[in-house]
């Protein structure tokens, strides 16, 4: 009787750290950045993708922003990925959506649960005039080609809209606004 405990108290055991060490996987991609056309240039960006946005959450955050506003969204999706800065927070990443490109590139559109510069605002702040989305979040769309590397523009330039072709929300004008992203790479 003794024995069986024992057996059962180590398998269990075992099955505790298998759980543990599953749910504690790093990273599915990374990217690394340096700012441009901010005060803050030269700043390096580590972005930290755990897992990509599903078509499902694609819809969820269209019929959050048509339905409840901006507000809303930070709270109806989950934390996929995180958005690095030297500031001492980072930025949690709510959605990651891919875009696939006729090239083999992709582009990939993120957005974070509060606006890029909640934390150094002096730092994220537009060197050229600006049309600005007005959101409490930011979005970030990277273009990347097929080896991983390209640019990134954000919604602190440009509006917020959403693309029917691709059900998908995306930066309006994104070939007209400047790079805030540059040198992208996945690593």
């Amino acid at each position: 009787m003794r024995a069986n405990s024992l057996r059962c108290i180590a398998l269990t055991l075992v099955l505790t750290a298998t759980a543990i060490q599953a749910q504690v996987k790093g990273p599915i991609e990374r990217y690394t950045a340096t700012t441009a056309n901010v005060n803050g240039a030269g700043e390096p960006i580590t972005i930290e993708l755990l897992q990509w946005s599903t078509d499902a959450d694609r819809d969820r955050l269209a019929s959050v922003l048509a339905w409840y506003g901006e507000k809303e969204v930070a709270g109806a999706l989950k934390t996929v990925g995180y958005l690095w800065t030297s500031a001492s927070a980072g930025y949690s990443i709510r959605y990651a959506y891919r875009i696939p490109g006729a090239d083999g590139g992709q582009r990939i559109i993120l957005l974070t649960d509060r606006k890029l510069g909640a934390w150094s605002p002096e730092a994220w702040k537009p060197t050229a005039a600006a049309t600005p989305d007005p959101n409490s979040f930011s979005v970030i769309e990277l273009r990347v080609n097929r080896a991983g590397q390209g640019e990134g523009k954000t919604s602190l330039t440009t509006k917020v809209t959403f693309e029917s072709a691709t059900k998908s929300i995306a930066l309006e004008n994104y070939a007209a606004q400047p790079v805030i992203l540059k040198g992208v790479a996945k690593k």
